[in-house]
This record gives structure tokens, C-alpha cells and sequence, in this order.
């Protein structure tokens, strides 16, 4: 029970400390500078004049603080690590991946993607869903409308290597070391999905987290969901609608079913690759 409490502990210490950086300091910039709007105009002052200006203060720089919350987050992950006698880069595991792995995890990522958007577009026409859909769709929105070297660094790069760090490499491996080895991989993509604060990305985000721990315990390393991750990004940013065909829906399902036949044939989901 001990252990348990103390496992429990460790995940809520890394989500504490990347959520304290990342939403902590923006508010309260944002809260001041709402502040300094009302004193300057005091003839604009309405019960909205302040939460209109911190909002609009969040949509500006919402995805750069994102940013420097995660390089920070990393760095005092490392030294969390550090100071329990282990080196986060060897727990991790950033091995080297073949080249023909790193073609098939791209295609693997980016046609999940596609089956992924496809899926959203059918739950939009549930009543049940429809308004989640919606609030799914302003973020992606948000995310394409934005600067294009912003939305490459934060949303196509640093983002998948800090969550794969951070949800694989730290909170499944905690977790595997701890706990019957399914149940760890079912947790983790829990609390993947979780961590996105949205019904709709919750569901595809717990969905693809359970894959990439699948894949991350059988390869051994983390480039691979790294890769699948960025992959899968890229994919869901290109807003084209011959992705949306079905034609890329169908290639995208062969392309599934292909690369994952040849892993099985070359043994990449061997039972010894899970000992």
C-alpha cells in the first residue's frame, strides 16, 4: 500500500509541475494585465472589459507558453530524477530505429490520423456528441488559424517529445514497474486522455495512448511513439479534403492492417519482445 500511495504521489507531483508552469504564470500575467486595462480605462470598465482581455491575452500566447512550460517541465523532470539516483534519458530509452520502422510508424501515425478525424466526423452527427464535436473543432480551429512556425514547434515537434517523455517514459514506466503490466497501459492512456480537457480529444488521445504503450513496451524505445505521435499530428493539422475521401480511408485502414502484419512477421509483437 506504501508503494502504491507513493507511485500515486510521483504522477501527481509531474502533472502539478507541468500544469503549475504552464497555466500558472500565463494566468497570472494575464490577470495583471487585465488589471493594468481596467486602471487605464476606467471609462471601459463592464463586469466582461477584464475577462475579455485575459482571454484574448491566452489565445496570443496560449501556445508559447505551452512551449516553455515543457522544455522547463523536462528539465526539472530531469532533475527529479536525478535526485532519486536515475537518468531519465536511460529510463526513456532513446535507442536508434531502423530506418524502414521509422517509414512505417510515419505511415502508421498519419493513418490512424485520418481513421481518427473520420471517426470524429461520424460522432458529429450523434446528438450526444454534437456539441462536444463543436468544441473539438474551435480547437482545432484555433490551432490551424495560427502561426505556422508556432503551430510546427509547439504543436508538431515539442509537444509529441514532451508527452511521450512524460506519459511513456515517466508515467507508464512508473507505472509498469509497479503494477501488473496491463493495467499499467490501460492507466497511462487514461490519464492521456485525461490530460486533454476535452470529451473528443480525451477519447482519440486515451485511444492512441493505449497504442503507443503498446508499441513503446514492445520496441523498447521511445522515438517510436515519438514518431507515431508527430505523425499523427501532422496528419491532423493538413486540413484537405481529400483526407477526408473515402479513398484515404480506405488506404488508410490497408495501410493499419499492413504495418502491423509486418511487424507481427518480423516479430516485433513476439511474446519474448513483452518480457
Amino acid at each position: 500500500m506504501k508503494k502504491i500511495l507513493k507511485l500515486i504521489g510521483l504522477l501527481i507531483m509531474f502533472g502539478l509541475v507541468y500544469f503549475a508552469l504552464n497555466f500558472g504564470y500565463v494566468f497570472i500575467i494575464a490577470f495583471i494585465r487585465g488589471i493594468i486595462y481596467v486602471i487605464q480605462n476606467p471609462d471601459k470598465i463592464n463586469d466582461d472589459s477584464m475577462i475579455i482581455v485575459m482571454e484574448k491575452f491566452f489565445s496570443q500566447y496560449g501556445l508559447i507558453s505551452m512551449v516553455v512550460a515543457e522544455i522547463v517541465a523536462l528539465g526539472i523532470y530531469y532533475f527529479i530524477y536525478k535526485s532519486r539516483n536515475l537518468d531519465l534519458v536511460k529510463v526513456c530509452n532513446f535507442s536508434r530505429v531502423s530506418f524502414i520502422k521509422v517509414i512505417l510508424y510515419i505511415l502508421l501515425g498519419s493513418s490512424f490520423s485520418i481513421l481518427i478525424r473520420f471517426l470524429v466526423g461520424i460522432l458529429s452527427m450523434s446528438d450526444l456528441f454534437r456539441n462536444a464535436v463543436n468544441d473539438y473543432n474551435k480547437i482545432t480551429e484555433y490551432a490551424i488559424g495560427n502561426n505556422i512556425a508556432l503551430i510546427i514547434i509547439a504543436v508538431l515537434l515539442i509537444g509529441p517529445i514532451f508527452e511521450e517523455i512524460m506519459f511513456r517514459g515517466m508515467i507508464f514506466n512508473e507505472l509498469k514497474n509497479n503494477i501488473n503490466i496491463y493495467l499499467a497501459l490501460a492507466l497511462q492512456s487514461v490519464i492521456f486522455g485525461v490530460y486533454h480537457m476535452n470529451l473528443i480529444q480525451g477519447l482519440y488521445a486515451a485511444l492512441l495512448g493505449l497504442v503507443l504503450g503498446i508499441l513503446y513496451y514492445w520496441e523498447r524505445t521511445i522515438w517510436v511513439p515519438i514518431i507515431i505521435h508527430i505523425s499523427f499530428n501532422v496528419a491532423g493539422v493538413i486540413n484537405n479534403e481529400l483526407l477526408f475521401s473515402p479513398l484515404a480511408i480506405l488506404v488508410s485502414v490497408i495501410t493499419v492492417v499492413f504495418v502491423i502484419a509486418y511487424l507481427n512477421k518480423n516479430k516485433a509483437f513476439s511474446r519474448s519482445s513483452m518480457l
